[in-house]
C-alpha cells in the first residue's frame, strides 16, 4: 500500500496531512489502509487501493491524488461516471472537503475525509 511504501517520504512530498476513507454504501473485497498520503486508486481491480465488488464499478474507477498542496479526484473513463454531490465530474477537480463522492449514481459513495493541519 502507499502508506506503507512511502512512509519515510511523506514529509517531503506530503508534510500538510493525510486523507481516510471509510464506505458507507458498497461492499469492499480488502481491507482498506488507515489512510492515504499522496495518491489511491478506487475500483474492482484486486490492484486498487479500494477495491469495491459492486459491478457498477469501474476495473479502475477514480483516482485521488496529491497535487499543488491539495486533493483531486479524477474519473478514469468509467462506465458509469465519478460524482460530486451528484455531479458527474468530467475531468479531475479538486477534492471539496464533506462532499459526497459516488461511482454511479446510487452506486457505492466511500466518505473521502481529510486529515491534518491542511484541514
Amino acid at each position: 500500500m502507499i502508506d506503507n511504501y512511502l512512509e519515510d517520504k511523506t514529509t517531503i512530498l506530503n508534510p500538510e496531512g493525510y486523507l481516510t476513507v471509510v464506505v458507507e454504501n458498497g461492499s469492499v473485497n480488502k481491507k482498506i489502509p488507515d489512510r492515504f498520503y499522496i495518491e489511491f486508486i478506487i475500483g474492482r481491480d484486486s490492484e486498487c487501493d479500494i477495491q469495491f465488488s459492486d459491478s457498477v464499478v469501474s476495473r479502475k474507477h477514480a483516482r485521488v491524488f496529491w497535487k499543488s498542496n491539495k486533493w483531486w479526484i479524477k474519473d478514469l473513463e468509467s462506465s458509469n461516471g465519478t460524482y460530486i454531490n451528484r455531479k458527474k465530474i468530467i475531468e479531475e477537480i479538486l477534492l471539496p472537503p464533506k462532499k459526497q463522492v459516488e461511482f454511479c449514481l446510487g452506486g457505492p459513495n466511500p466518505n473521502i475525509s481529510p486529515r491534518g493541519k491542511w484541514v
